[in-house]
């Protein structure tokens, strides 16, 4: 697996930074999800994971694949899977987009 441990961390390490503890749980019972949440709201989610993805590009279709799985599967925090859809749709990576990205369900 060629995930981009790097940007992995410096996204979680981003994450931390914004999170809100005392939003947290209203966020995670709004969205009936198991999984807590930092209590960061989508747009600051959404500005800092571009900054993020921006400082550590990543190299080749297996690169951006296996990062994505990584992040997703990896998650302690919802707010991790959005970082992970965020950089399914990072329009750097748009060519990645292809029939080839649909297996991404191996394990």
């Amino acid at each position: 697996m060629a995930a981009s441990q790097r940007l992995i961390r410096a996204l979680r390490k981003a994450l931390r930074q914004l999170a809100d503890p005392s939003k947290a749980p209203l966020m995670q019972a709004y969205m009936k999800s198991d999984i807590p949440y930092l209590g960061i709201q989508a747009a600051p989610l959404r500005k800092v994971t571009k900054a993020v993805l921006a400082a550590y590009p990543l190299d080749s279709f297996e690169d951006w694949r296996d990062s994505v799985l990584a992040l997703w599967r990896g998650a302690r925090y919802r707010e991790e899977r959005y970082a992970a859809i965020e950089l399914v749709g990072f329009r750097t990576y748009e060519d990645f987009r292809t029939l080839n990205a649909l297996p991404c369900t191996k394990r």
